[in-house]
């Protein structure tokens, strides 16, 4: 076979594809053999197959680790990492609550909180980092650190904006509120429907008094401390900034 010119990609081309392995005009030669976005969905590990496929980790733990295919699982195309019951058809995303093993077996907003090992539970559970197949990427483009995808609001829904593209890509949701209009139900909602909501505080006054004079002197303590208590007793992991 042939390694991939970029070593970040962890694919092996066919012999076929010469210098074609990888580069743009890979799907000219042969999509199948020599693109790494088609080599790694596939994902045909070379520890038990010939080229095209994927190069496995060789760290010294490695053997320690289980893949999420390896115990039966869907690998989350979202994160990489989060492995899915097989029933779900779909790791995360919108509708993942709705999918065969609901909640608990399909959403990552549930399952990658519990930070179950894959090493030492069947799905849903976390693979470790020495066991995580990369999900697919575009050949042209140099990988350096894993992307989360995340959703403006707006009048068109992340449904909406995933339906137009015909795929589930969205991890993220973005929320606004205004520090004195705190409301834990849309970000719960937002949980509900398969995403992980990331909170945008806005600092903006509910009076001619500039807000941070407001904060300083306590006006929305009690305000934040319930939102804060409603947060915890709610148990629903999200990212605040």
């Amino acid at each position: 076979g042939i390694i991939h010119p970029d070593s970040m990609i962890p694919a092996c081309c066919d012999s076929i594809c010469g210098d074609s392995c990888g580069t743009e005009e890979c799907g000219n030669v042969s999509a199948d053999n020599c693109c790494a976005s088609t080599i790694i969905t596939e994902n045909k590990s070379c520890d038990t197959n010939d080229p095209p496929c994927v190069i496995t980790s060789t760290d010294e733990n490695a053997s320690d680790s289980r893949t999420c295919s390896e115990i039966g699982g869907l690998l989350s195309t979202l994160d990489g990492v989060t492995c899915c019951l097989a029933s779900c058809g779909y790791c995360g995303g919108f509708g993942c609550d709705k999918k065969p093993g609901g909640v608990q077996g399909c959403c990552m907003t549930f399952i990658t909180p519990l930070n179950k090992s894959c090493d030492t539970n069947d799905p849903p559970c976390t693979v470790s980092q020495t066991s995580t197949v990369p999900v697919p990427i575009a050949d042209t483009v140099d990988v350096k650190r894993n992307v989360a995808v995340g959703v403006y609001t707006s009048s068109q829904t992340p449904q909406n904006r995933e339906q137009d593209l015909g795929i589930e890509i969205f991890d993220y949701q973005l929320v606004f509120q205004k520090i004195y209009s705190l409301d834990y139900p849309e970000i719960k909602s937002v949980s509900s429907d398969g995403y992980i909501p990331i909170l945008n505080l806005e600092f903006l006054s509910d009076s001619s008094e500039p807000v941070l004079k407001k904060i300083l002197s306590g006006t929305y303590d009690d305000q934040l401390e319930a939102f804060a208590k409603e947060c915890a007793d709610g148990g629903i992991t999200f990212w605040i900034r």
